[in-house]
C-alpha cells in the first residue's frame, strides 16, 4: 500500500511529505543500529555477523520505502531515490559533529557509519542522475539542470577520494577533496530548493562544532616539551596545553601549522602526561617526522637506532637530563583539539584485564595498562603485542621496560614477532593463537578484554574472544580500530 501525499500544482511528489518520511524513517533506523548493540545482548551473535546486520537492517528501511512510495514508472521511482538521499542528509551530517556526538557512542564507530551512509547516498544519487540523463540526454542548460550536473560530479569525486588508498596514503587528497560537500550541498540546494531544510539543521549544528573547535584551538597555548624520534619510523611528542585534562583511551586531533593544515587524529599514549605517538604510515606522518629529525644538531645522534646504550634523540623545551642532547627550545606550532572518546567497558572494574595490541595500536592501550597498574594492586594483566619487526619494540622499549620494572608481579607481558625471517630473540616468532591464548587463560575466570590495531587484526581477536567466551568465564571486548 502507497502512502497518499499531498500534491501542490507544480511539485512533485518527492518535493512534498515523501523526504520528511524517509528523514523519520532514515534517522530512526540510524539510531536502532548504532545503539542496538548497546542495549541488546549482542554477544551471542559472533562480532563479525554484526555490521552485516546493521547494514542489512539499514538497507531494508531503504528498500521499504521505495516499495512503498507511490511510484508508476522508472522516472518516479528515480524521484523516490532522490528523496530517500535527502532524507540520509540529517543523519550524514549529525554524525560528524564531535562535541555534540551521540551519548554512550565512540566517534570511531559513527565515522564507520557516516563512512556508510555516504556510499548508499552517493548510490541513491548516481541512479536518480542515470535516469535522468537517459531519459532526456539533451534536456538542455538552464540553471537548476547546471546546478545538478555540479552536484553529481562533485559527490562523485567526493566519493573517489574517500576510497582507503587515499585515506591511509594520501590522507592531504583526502581531506582538502572532502570540502566537495560544501559544493555538493550547494548546487543541490540550487537544483531544488526544497532540499534546504534538510541540510540548515544539521550542518548548523555542524559549523558549531567546527566553530567551538577554532575558537578553543585559537584561544589555548600549546607548547612541545619534548619529541623524540625513535628509529626514524616514530616520533613520541610530549606537550602540555592549558586547561587540558585527559583519561586513558582518548584520543586528540593534532595539526602542526608550519607542515600542514589539515588535521590528524592520535591516540594519547600515557596515563601520566599529554603525550602522542606518531607512526610514519603516510605523506603527512613522515613529513611531521622529518621535521623533528631535522632539527637535531647532531647528525650521528639522529641516523642512530635506540638501543639501551645509545639515548633515543631527544629534543627538549625545558631543562633536559645527562641522556638528552641539548637544543634551543622547540618553537614548532602546534595545535590540539580534544580530548576526545570514551570506552565502553570500565576495565577498573575487572580484577583481571588483557590487552591485546597491532603495531601501533599499541599507543591507547600502553595509556590503560599504565593506569590500571598504578591505581590498584589488585589488577592482574596480561598484554599481547604483535609487531612485524624486532625493530618496532623500540618504539614503547622505554614506557614497557619501566612498567615491568614497577609491576612485573602483575604484568605478564608477551610480544610476537611476524615478519621477520629466522628471528631468534627474546620474543615470540610468528603469529599468535588467539584462541589457544584465550583458553588457557579462561580457566581463571572472565575477562575485560581491550583489542586496538588493524581491522582484521581485531576482527580476528575478537572472534576469538566470542569463541572463548562460556558460561563460568566471558570476554567482555572494548575494541578500536584505525578507520582511516
Amino acid at each position: 500500500m502507497a502512502l497518499a501525499l499531498p500534491s501542490t500544482s507544480g511539485v512533485l511528489p518527492f518535493e512534498t511529505a515523501a523526504p520528511w518520511v524517509s528523514t523519520v524513517v532514515l534517522g530512526f533506523t540510524s539510531l536502532v543500529i548504532i545503539y542496538a548493540p548497546i542495549f541488546l545482548n549482542i554477544g551471542r551473535i559472533p562480532p563479525q555477523f554484526v555490521p552485516v546486520i546493521q547494514f542489512g537492517v539499514y538497507l531494508l528501511a531503504i528498500i521499504l520505502l521505495l516499495v512503498t512510495l507511490p511510484q508508476t514508472s522508472i522516472f518516479e521511482l528515480a524521484v523516490n531515490a532522490a528523496s530517500i538521499a535527502i532524507g540520509i542528509i540529517p543523519s550524514q551530517l549529525l554524525l560528524l559533529p564531535k562535541r555534540f556526538n551521540l551519548p554512550l557512542t565512540s566517534y570511531t564507530a559513527t565515522i564507520v557509519f557516516h563512512r556508510w551512509l555516504g556510499r548508499i547516498l552517493t548510490a541513491l544519487v548516481l541512479f536518480h542522475g542515470i535516469v535522468f540523463f537517459v531519459r532526456n540526454p539533451s534536456r538542455g542548460s538552464t540553471q537548476s539542470l547546471l546546478a545538478a550536473d555540479i552536484a553529481f560530479f562533485a559527490l562523485l569525486l567526493l566519493t573517489f577520494f574517500s576510497h582507503a588508498v587515499f585515506r591511509r596514503r594520501a590522507y592531504e587528497i583526502f581531506y582538502y577533496t572532502h570540502f566537495l560537500y560544501v559544493i555538493f550541498f550547494i548546487a543541490s540546494i540550487v537544483h531544488q530548493r526544497l532540499i534546504l531544510p534538510y541540510v540548515i539543521g544539521p550542518f548548523a549544528v555542524y559549523l558549531v562544532d567546527r566553530l567551538a573547535a577554532w575558537m578553543r584551538t585559537r584561544g589555548n597555548s600549546v607548547t612541545i616539551a619534548q619529541a623524540d624520534v625513535i628509529d626514524n619510523a616514530v616520533v613520541r611528542i610530549k606537550f602540555s596545553a592549558r586547561n587540558f585534562s585527559f583519561r586513558p583511551g582518548q584520543y586528540v586531533w593534532v595539526n602542526f601549522p608550519s607542515i600542514s593544515r589539515s588535521w590528524h587524529p592520535f591516540s594519547l599514549s600515557s596515563h601520566t602526561s599529554a603525550t602522542i605517538h606518531i607512526r610514519d604510515s603516510g605523506d603527512f606522518t613522515k613529513a611531521v617526522i622529518a621535521h623533528f629529525a631535522s632539527i637535531t644538531t647532531s647528525p650521528q645522534a639522529r641516523s642512530s637506532p635506540y638501543s639501551p646504550s645509545l639515548p633515543i634523540q631527544k629534543y627538549a623545551s625545558t631543562s633536559a637530563s645527562t641522556t638528552q642532547l641539548m637544543t634551543p627550545p622547540i618553537t614548532t606550532p602546534m595545535r590540539v583539539d580534544g580530548p576526545y572518546g570514551h570506552l565502553s567497558v570500565d576495565f577498573q572494574q575487572y580484577p583481571r584485564v588483557l590487552f591485546m595490541a597491532g603495531g601501533i595500536g599499541i599507543t591507547p592501550l600502553i595509556a590503560h595498562l599504565g593506569c590500571l597498574l598504578s591505581s590498584s594492586s589488585l589488577h592482574v594483566v596480561n598484554f599481547v603485542w604483535v609487531i612485524h619487526s624486532s625493530d618496532q619494540h623500540k618504539w614503547f622499549a622505554e614506557e614497557l621496560d619501566v612498567l615491568q620494572g614497577q609491576f612485573g608481579k602483575r604484568l605478564s607481558l608477551t610480544v610476537f614477532v611476524t615478519r621477520e625471517i629466522g628471528y631468534s630473540g627474546p620474543f615470540k616468532a610468528g603469529r599468535p593463537d588467539f584462541t589457544a591464548i584465550l583458553n588457557q587463560m579462561a580457566s581463571q575466570g572472565s575477562w575485560a578484554v581491550g583489542l586496538c590495531g588493524r581491522s582484521s587484526f581485531v576482527t580476528d581477536a575478537e572472534n576469538a574472544c566470542f569463541k572463548a567466551s562460556r558460561s563460568n568465564c566471558t570476554f567482555t571486548v572494548h575494541r578500536e580500530s584505525f578507520v582511516l
